[in-house]
């Protein structure tokens, strides 16, 4: 008899295909255990190796033994005619043999079938195969409603640990943050900014004890991974990276030590590293009394530990965007204390994208264009994807007459933060110069997204400038009653944009010098000289703001009716006085 009826004769190729058949469906179940049970990564693997080392014993063991209605017996012992009794077939495969294998089949591909259509976004990739993921602004279930600056902190810190790890495609924090307080189920998260999985968590502190909750879902609400961690307030630093370790481990990729490392500036200690995220949380606010709480937050965090380069960073971009928003300064005073606090930022951590792009800023609001590109470009070598720094050379390329690079970096900035209201801001502000219909449209787009005042302002200001008065009106009305104030306050500030908008009009139809009242709109009130055709009493105005050292007069500058007349004497004697100000 040769080897292949010997092997026939054994069933050696029937125990093979039985057993090919099972190990398939088996596997196939391991693999959703792991998925739907969250259990480690390496059972899948273990299992597959397990079935491989499996297949020569199982044909050893069809070789050697025979199932017969006696039992268990060695083939050598089992007649030749045997196989009637036992039930065997003198084909290769038997009816049975084939019908067994065929069912285990169609059962394996069928569980693979439906683990390939359901767990889409359980496998947490995108097109391109990189995990996609969202982190949700987390919960603040403390009794103390102020703690929110900590569950806040948390998640953003995650979202900056996260995104450290190659692989893993993490939205930007303000397409999550759009989420806040909204409680919305995974599904709408994935499919409003195209994440396959996300994470949500509760943050509860009482005392010096922090109780932290995680948990990783898919998009279609299954849980993948969660945990809870139990810490003290100083244990928060590194609670969050093994928080992300975690995450990643769940997704299936592993931090190596490097990536680790990265960002790790060492010790720091909790209590300055508790300010500090006091200051993140103040600082978007974007409000007067924020800012001046971030100052004071990130002034504690380096008082106690001088060597944290997130906090000087974070001080020097308080004072600079509070002279953007016009704190009541001197706004010498504040320029200096934002360049010390940035200088020694970048000489603590000179790979800090963040405090490049606040000097690049910072150069750009006072009047210091020429330099400002140099900071906001190396912020983008150290993180391509920073969006501010991508949005203020928009701003910073607009003022410089370089249109297509302007156009450029806003629509990529756009693109990385789509649901960002400082983005979307710098949209208008960028578009204003060269493109107003685009910076009426996201003036819209900032009102949309909740941002109501600075989207009104936006809107009627680009109207005004378009010569649709009629249009502009409504809005800037609603633009003064939100300001706050007493209801007399609100119908006076009414009053005067109305008697404005009437000698705007007369300029429009004559073509003539008018007298445009002056009054509290100050944000408005050099572009509402020059909408009356009072270029004059408009430079007047700026040289006041600049005897005055008011910062009122860094946002005028910026705005589109001067640009119109950035080759006028008047207008280039006033930025020569302005750099040699601001150590240009």
């Amino acid at each position: 008899m040769g080897l292949f009826d010997e092997l026939k004769r054994r069933k050696v190729f029937r125990v093979a295909a039985v057993y090919a058949a099972t190990a398939f469906v088996v596997l196939q179940a391991v693999d959703l255990m792991v998925e739907a049970l969250g259990a480690p990564g390496w059972l899948l693997t273990a299992s597959a190796v397990a079935a491989i080392v499996g297949f020569p014993v199982a044909l050893v063991t069809g070789w050697a033994f025979e199932l017969s209605e006696k039992g268990v017996r060695r083939t050598d012992d089992v007649p030749d005619d045997a196989s009637e009794t036992s039930g065997a077939s003198p084909a290769l495969f038997g009816p049975k043999t084939l019908a067994l294998v065929a069912g285990l089949l169609v059962l394996g591909i069928g569980m693979g079938a439906g683990w390939f259509l359901g767990s889409d976004a359980s496998r947490s990739s995108d097109a391109d195969g990189a995990p996609s993921i969202a982190v949700l602004p987390f919960e603040n279930s403390s009794p103390d409603p102020e703690d929110e600056y900590l569950s806040d902190g948390i998640a953003e810190e995650i979202i900056v640990a996260l995104r450290r790890v190659p692989g893993v495609d993490v939205a930007a924090r303000t397409s999550s943050w759009q989420f806040k307080g909204t409680n919305p189920s995974p599904r709408q998260v994935a499919d409003s900014i195209g994440v396959s999985s996300v994470v949500a968590g509760t943050v509860r502190r009482s005392g010096g004890d922090v109780r932290i909750t995680v948990e990783l879902i898919s998009a279609d609400g299954r849980p993948l991974w969660s945990d809870q961690y139990e810490v003290m307030v100083d244990d928060l630093f590194a609670t969050q990276d093994r928080i992300s370790e975690s995450i990643a481990n769940a997704l299936q990729i592993r931090f190596t030590a490097d990536e680790r490392a990265a960002g790790d500036d060492g010790e720091t200690d909790p209590a300055a590293y508790d300010h500090y995220l006091r200051g993140r949380y103040n600082l978007a606010l974007r409000s007067l009394s924020g800012f001046y709480e971030a100052i004071d937050d990130f002034g504690a965090a380096v008082a106690i530990d001088s060597t944290l380069a997130l906090g000087w960073a974070g001080l020097g971009e308080a004072w600079m965007l509070g002279m953007a928003w016009e704190l009541p300064e001197p706004a010498s005073e504040m320029y200096a204390a934002s360049v010390q606090a940035l200088e020694r930022a970048v000489a603590l951590d000179p790979d800090l994208a963040q405090a490049h792009a606040a000097t690049g800023l910072l150069m750009f609001w006072v009047g210091r264009w020429d330099e400002a590109e140099v900071p906001l470009l190396r912020a983008l070598e150290i993180n391509p994807e920073h969006a501010d720094a991508l949005q203020w050379l928009g701003h910073l390329y607009s003022r410089l007459g370089r249109y297509d690079e302007a156009e450029a970096s806003i629509e990529q900035a756009l693109r990385q933060e789509p649901f960002s209201r400082g983005v979307a801001s710098g949209a208008s502000s960028t578009y204003e110069i060269f493109r107003p219909e685009e910076a009426i449209s996201y003036g819209y787009r900032l009102i949309e997204l909740g941002h109501t005042q600075s989207g009104l302002l936006a809107v009627w200001r680009g109207l005004v400038h378009e010569g649709r008065l009629d249009e502009a009106l409504p809005h800037a009305r609603e633009w003064v009653r939100g300001l706050g104030g007493s209801e007399q306050e609100a119908d006076d500030r009414e009053a005067f944009m109305v008697r404005m908008f009437d000698a705007f009009r007369e300029y429009q139809e004559t073509g003539e010098q008018v007298e445009v009242p002056r009054g509290p709109l100050t944000s408005f009130a050099v572009d509402a000289q020059l909408l009356g055709g009072r270029a004059d009493v408009a430079f007047e105005m700026l040289d006041r703001l600049f005897a005055n050292d008011d910062p009122a007069l860094l946002t005028m500058i910026q705005r589109r009716s001067l640009h119109e007349l950035r080759d006028d004497p008047r207008y280039l004697d006033l930025r020569r006085r302005m750099r040699e100000r601001f150590g240009g």
